[in-house]
């Protein structure tokens, strides 16, 4: 017989009762006939040797017992169940569990928009994958076993792969960013630790960059880059589009398959379009690599921009429905086009459009303008830091 589990809660006495209950319900169901047979038998025995008296006692009918069968032996086994949710009490106020759906719906009433309340659930859907929390005040607590477990943690998709150095101090400021937001009770102590692990984190990722930046390869000013595109292949080219809609506005690789429409009518909304009205054309990038992160971008060009845009429809023939820059990614065509002006490019084509353009405008740029470009590239600061390279003179 298994070996029955020891210090049973009420909830598990309760059920072992009740699970006893039933299995002598369904023994005594299906023998009914036998056991009240023998009954009688070993009744009419009884009342055959017993003195005859007399009483004047009322006759009551006889309610048969249920009984548990002993020929039957009763292993109670212990069905998986969710973790129930446990109370605790502090100074006389009861403490309540943070579980994952607990946490999620405080972060939900919180007053931010919902982009900001998108990125610390999935920090803490994160978070849920390496500690496997019931509840978050508890595990936060473990300073030493939450910081093993993030320095150790591995990619969802990729469990061979550490996170980098980058994804971890991410990790570390949600920690911090959910700590706060949802008022979790801890000592200051214990916060201190987060935020010193927050802290080394961020200088391993400035040195790395660092270092990236000294191996990387120079990129030229974006402005010169635009006049080599222009010298070689004419205002009405493509090439010279491209290079303006990338002055404008730096996204990564979401110009290709850019469907030209006239008003916002039953739009895709995971596709990218360019809106051309009567009045000012507008960009409508609802598909990148940081949707997540972002809201979809409805970006109005400038005059100038907005006239070869509606030039180059006209010289190439297009209409409602076409795309601007054909129906394929445009990674391919751009590395074509840097070679072709004299750019052997150390990184992707796109990437060397991005980095030109940011190491051109950020190291005079003020606090505001350099937030503002990196909404531009769809990026954070501190990833737009990472992009600045020297610039090579020509």
């Amino acid at each position: 017989m298994p070996k029955l589990k020891k210090n049973y809660t009420p909830e598990d006495v309760l059920k072992i009762r009740e699970q006893a209950r039933l299995r002598a319900k369904k023994f005594y169901d299906a023998n009914k006939e036998k056991i009240s047979l023998q009954k009688k038998e070993k009744w009419a025995m009884i009342m055959a040797v017993a003195p005859a008296k007399k009483s004047n006692i009322i006759k009551t009918q006889i309610v048969e017992p249920e009984i548990l069968p002993i020929d039957e032996p009763f292993v109670f086994v212990e069905e998986e169940k969710e973790p129930t949710m446990k109370m605790k009490v502090k100074n006389g106020k009861l403490i309540i569990p943070i579980n994952f759906d607990l946490a999620v719906k405080k972060i939900n009433d919180l007053t931010k928009d919902d982009s900001s309340k998108k990125i610390i659930i999935d920090g803490l859907k994160t978070l849920l994958r390496i500690t496997n929390f019931n509840d978050l005040r508890d595990t936060l607590k473990n300073t030493k076993k939450v910081i093993s477990e993030i320095e150790n943690s591995t990619y969802k998709n990729d469990p061979n792969k550490q996170y980098d150095i980058n994804s971890k101090k991410l990790l570390f400021q949600n920690v911090l960013t959910i700590i706060t937001d949802l008022k979790i009770d801890l000592k200051p102590s214990t916060i201190e630790k987060y935020k010193s692990k927050l802290e080394e984190y961020k200088i391993l990722s400035y040195d790395k960059t660092e270092k990236k930046q000294a191996s990387s390869d120079n990129v030229i000013d974006y402005k010169e880059l635009m006049k080599k595109i222009l010298h070689k292949f004419g205002v009405k080219s493509k090439q010279y589009l491209i290079a303006r809609l990338y002055d404008e506005f730096t996204c990564r690789d979401n110009y290709g398959d850019l469907e030209i429409i006239e008003n916002m009518v039953n739009i895709n909304p995971n596709k990218n379009y360019i809106l051309i009205p009567q009045k000012r054309i507008t960009l409508i990038l609802q598909d990148f690599k940081t949707k997540k992160a972002y809201k979809a971008v409805h970006h109005k060009v400038s005059d100038s921009l907005d006239t070869l845009i509606r030039s180059y429809i006209t010289q190439n023939n297009l209409s409602y429905g076409d795309t601007l820059l054909g129906k394929t990614l445009l990674s391919k065509f751009i590395g074509h086009m840097l070679r072709d002006i004299g750019i052997e490019k150390g990184e992707g084509s796109i990437n060397y459009l991005r980095h030109s353009k940011i190491s051109t405008e950020y190291p005079d740029a003020s606090a505001d303008e350099k937030i503002k470009l990196s909404k531009l590239c769809q990026h954070s600061g501190a990833t737009q830091r990472a992009y600045v390279r020297k610039l090579r003179d020509i």
